[in-house]
């Protein structure tokens, strides 16, 4: 032994180096914990801000000249409001400090004013002498770079001239394509509906072509164009009426509905894109109307009513969302939204209930004038009124929807688009993938285990076992294009000779193992723990068998066609990208994880247990059910729940082979959206900080729990098993 070996230093150097290995392990694992608590509150933080309460602050005050206003109109800039008075009177001035930048003097008082629908930049007035006249505003780029100034364009459009009306009730204006403005006149003739062609190229302001006056039933006094401009509201005592506009500017009637008793017209406002109208009531009630389809025409329905102190005054809807603020008469301010259907805000209004409303733009700020001139700035904090708990889980009542449903959609191409929040089809499609892969990979995996672990000859298991481990290292992005190119029009394309392999393969090896147990007690002998192997030649007979048989057993009982039987049988449809290709292709992506796990834990149960078991005269497979499983079923619980919090995660699968439609159907043979996917899918294209991007933060928070929820329960119960089994 060399003299410069210290014997007693080893010892020492050990314990050291142990030390310094337990020192790593714990960092390491504390580090993961700290970096997963981190992730946390991330997603807390920015969900959190979706269930901030909506707020009405304190007004500022701002000094203007005194006036009855008519209209009161934020452009859409967000930096400069319209004000049109009764004296005839039109200005833009700043929000700011209110200070006037461009005014004009119509000749003659006004009677009102309001936006033409659809057109960013028109307004219309009527004056008393029953003349229209169209004001344009433009807000033209900053002359030079830093100027804190804007410069707003004001003019009266048709080269300064009015647009000759005669005695009307009530009127409305929407710009149809290529810029072509539609004037609608209620009078006592009855409803009539003009062109006025296109004002910003026109100098002359002559009626366009229209159809002759249609007579309107009963004593309507409110007029407002419907969505798109193709469809016109007649409102009265009598109830309302809409009329459907073709081609050639005449209107068609297409349904009348009652309203409600005492409803106070006056107050009647149009939802963004006015797909819905805002009807106050006397009785200190606010309905939401909205236009709807019912025995084949379109009617105006009551859909939701929102409370009010006192009988709504003035009402005031968001250009950019379907918000409003109502002013009763006792006054008090109320903040509402109609998609999510409460009332988010109220505090008593420090103005006068004649006072003109304007919302800005992201609605974000109320202004309101008094006719003595004091303008008040309210701040509005309303950040996300589209969310709630109704919205996110329970059935809404949409928009042209004949039903409450739980949607998820997101975007859409139209401006006017009422967004579907509800996490409810993303929650369900991410336990009905993670359900139907279990379905498939539980059974074959953990039987899987069990045969390799306590039937299988050593020098197979040392092929098998790794050779399935090395499954799990395939890309799930591989499986997931293979499912969705691939397996799923495979599946289509004979999805008869699909159901037919499901069914033949379990059938057939059943009666296959009955018929060896029958064979001689020799040769069962000689192949135990080769049977496995054995077992290919049989699967592979009767998959031919099956797909042979397919055809005519399509033809014997389904006529032909087993899709079309479904659907006339059941009402089932099929989706190419269904739940049953992400069973199976996510079966194969959660089969090696449950195996490899469950086997091990069958693996490690002491020998000596299976042997004083056989030794009391027990079969081995009463030693594999009685003894080995239980023992072990602490290892194949944490696999199994470790394999379903695996599937509900998964994203490149679902991605690529579900369709990704967000839809509440349990069949096999629909698709469906995921958590996960949906996350993929949908935040590279949100708008940071938006609700959209706080939602999906919220649905990742919500796999995040899912997963959570998953894990303790397994823990709860693999606990649970091992102090009752542990003692075998």
């Amino acid at each position: 032994m060399p003299a410069s070996l210290n014997i007693g230093a080893l010892p020492r150097r050990r314990r050291w180096f142990n030390a310094l290995t337990r020192g790593v392990v714990a960092l390491g694992a504390a580090a993961v914990a700290v970096a997963i608590l981190l992730m946390l509150a991330f997603l807390v933080q920015v969900a959190t801000p979706l269930f901030r309460p909506a707020a009405i602050g304190p007004s500022t005050l701002v000094s203007l000249p005194a006036g009855q206003a008519k209209l009161l109109y934020v452009n859409s800039g967000g930096e400069t409001a319209l004000r049109v008075d009764a004296d005839g009177r039109v200005s833009v001035f700043a929000l700011t400090d209110g200070e006037e930048l461009r005014s004009l003097r119509l000749p003659a008082a006004v009677a009102s004013a309001k936006p033409v629908f659809l057109a960013g930049n028109l307004y219309a007035a009527l004056d008393s002498e029953q003349r229209l006249w169209l004001l344009q505003v433009r807000n033209p780029p900053r002359p030079r770079q830093g100027a804190r100034r804007p410069h707003p364009q004001l003019k009266v459009l048709f080269n300064g001239r009015p647009v000759e009306v005669g005695e009307v009730i009530d009127y409305d204006l929407a710009e149809q394509a290529e810029g072509e403005v539609t004037l609608a006149l209620l009078s006592a003739a009855g409803l009539q509906v003009r062109s006025l062609g296109r004002p910003l190229a026109e100098t002359l302001p002559a009626l366009g072509a229209g159809g002759r006056p249609h007579r309107v039933e009963g004593a309507a006094e409110r007029l407002l164009f419907g969505p798109r401009g193709r469809w016109l509201f007649t409102l009265g005592g009598d109830g309302a009426v809409v009329w459907r506009l073709d081609s050639e500017l005449r209107v068609h009637p297409s349904a009348a509905a009652p309203l409600a008793d005492a409803v106070n017209l006056a107050s009647a406002t149009p939802l963004l894109e006015r797909q819905s109208l805002l009807i106050g009531s006397g009785d200190g009630g606010l309905g939401q109307w909205s236009l709807s389809r019912a025995a084949g025409r379109q009617r105006l329905a009551l859909v939701r009513s929102f409370p009010l102190d006192a009988a709504p005054s003035v009402i005031v809807a968001e250009r950019q969302r379907k918000g409003f603020v109502a002013l009763d008469e006792a006054p008090n301010l109320h903040l509402g939204h109609a998609t999510s259907g409460r009332l988010l805000a109220r505090r008593s209004a420090d103005f006068t209930a004649d006072a003109a409303l304007a919302l800005a733009p992201r609605g974000d700020l109320l202004l309101a004038l008094e006719p003595s001139g004091r303008l008040h700035r309210i701040a509005l904090a309303n950040a996300h009124p589209e969310v709630s708990w109704t919205t996110l889980f329970a059935k809404v009542q949409y928009e042209s929807y004949e039903e409450p449903m739980r949607m998820w959609q997101s975007s859409s191409a139209n401006a006017g688009f009422e967004p579907k929040f509800s996490l409810a089809p993303l929650l369900f499609g991410s336990l009905k993938a993670a359900f139907y892969a279990m379905l498939f990979a539980a059974p074959v995996a953990v039987m899987g285990a069990i045969h390799t672990a306590c039937f299988m000859t050593p020098g197979m298991r040392r092929w098998i076992k790794p050779t399935i481990e090395m499954m799990a290292a395939l890309p799930t992005v591989v499986l997931g294009f293979l499912a969705g190119l691939w397996l799923a029009p495979l599946v289509e394309a004979n999805l008869a000779a699909t159901a037919t392999l499901l069914a033949f393969i379990p059938g057939g090896m059943l009666l296959f193992a009955a018929l060896w147990r029958r064979l001689g007690e020799g040769l069962r002998k000689r192949c135990e723990g080769w049977q496995a192997l054995i077992a290919i030649a049989p699967i592979i007979a009767l998959a031919a068998a099956a797909i042979w048989l397919a055809p005519a057993i399509e033809a014997a009982w389904f006529d032909g066609d087993l899709k079309a039987w479904l659907f006339a049988a059941w009402g089932m449809d099929y989706a190419q990208r269904n739940a049953l290709v992400v069973g199976l292709a996510m079966g194969v992506a959660v089969i090696p994880l449950i195996f490899t796990i469950a086997e091990d834990a069958i693996h490690a149960v002491p020998p000596h247990l299976a042997d004083a078991s056989l030794a009391l005269g027990a079969t081995h497979w009463q030693t594999v059910t009685r003894v080995i499983l239980l023992t072990a079923s602490p290892g194949i619980f944490s696999a199994l729940m470790i394999g379903l919090g695996r599937a509900a995660g998964e994203t490149m699968i679902v991605l690529m082979a579900t369709g990704n439609t967000p839809i509440m159907d349990f069949s096999i043979l629909q698709g469906m959206r995921t958590l996960a996917a949906n996350i993929a899918v949908e935040l590279p294209e949100s708008e940071v900080g938006s609700t959209h991007y706080r939602l999906l933060y919220l649905t990742a928070l919500l796999l995040f729990a899912m997963t959570f929820a998953c894990n303790a329960a397994g823990d709860l119960v693999r606990e649970r098993l091992r102090r009752r089994f542990g003692n075998l």
